[in-house]
């Protein structure tokens, strides 16, 4: 066995490996009856009414929390769950003007889920760890001991030589291509029915540009 044979070995143990780490995550989330039980879906509900319910919107949605988390779990696992048109406002935010297009807070009683049982748990291990948007157990002083660490390990090896790079992805929201999701989709949730509606909250974005943009509030 030559180099490139062991190489093309290696390669092929650490895939295996990797594969199965993939679908013992998929498992741990389990079918979709596990991933949007009843239970999960009632707890996000309530998670959903946090800060806004001075809405009458709001109000309503929780006053009938109870029955249309059942009713909204039945579309999900039946395949007949759709959302509903996004709310476009303006808001501006530490002097930025900030287009949203919110979903509807039914839907995003299942994007709530659909987050935290399944995106998060898939696709997590995959990201950076210095990612700490909005993660758990990452805020604003995760950042600052992890900046504090970079410019450390810096200063030892270059001294004062170097600098400070900042940059702001303009749009990205609005303009995140859904082909790039949808086979990001394809890679790491391998229940087709989970994958189907991630699919279905993709597609269901307001942006006016076909085939972009991804539904915020």
């Amino acid at each position: 066995m030559n180099s490139q044979d062991r190489h093309e070995a290696r390669y092929r143990r650490r895939r295996r490996k990797r594969q199965a780490k993939k679908e013992a995550r998929n498992r741990a989330v389990g079918p979709i009856e596990k991933a949007f039980s009843y239970r999960a879906m009632f707890l996000y509900g309530k998670k959903c009414c946090n800060g806004v319910r001075w809405k009458q919107s709001t109000q309503n949605f929780e006053l009938h929390l109870f029955s249309g988390t059942a009713a909204r779990r039945r579309k999900v696992l039946d395949g007949t769950w759709k959302p509903k048109k996004c709310t476009h406002f303006t808001l501006r935010e530490r002097g930025k003007v900030r287009p949203i297009d919110a979903p509807h807070i039914t839907d995003r009683q299942v994007h709530k889920t659909l987050c935290n049982n399944v995106l998060i748990p898939l696709y997590g291990p995959s990201m950076i760890y210095d990612n700490g948007a909005s993660q758990r157990g990452k805020g604003l002083h995760f950042a600052y001991r992890r900046l504090e660490e970079h410019l450390r390990w810096h200063y030892q090896r270059y001294g004062r030589r170097g600098g400070v790079f900042l940059l702001d992805l303009k749009g990205f929201f609005p303009n995140a291509p859904h082909a790039t999701i949808y086979r990001r989709h394809q890679d790491l949730i391998l229940d087709p029915r989970i994958r189907g509606l991630a699919d279905l909250v993709v597609a269901s974005s307001p942006c006016p540009t076909p085939g972009r943009g991804m539904p915020l509030g």
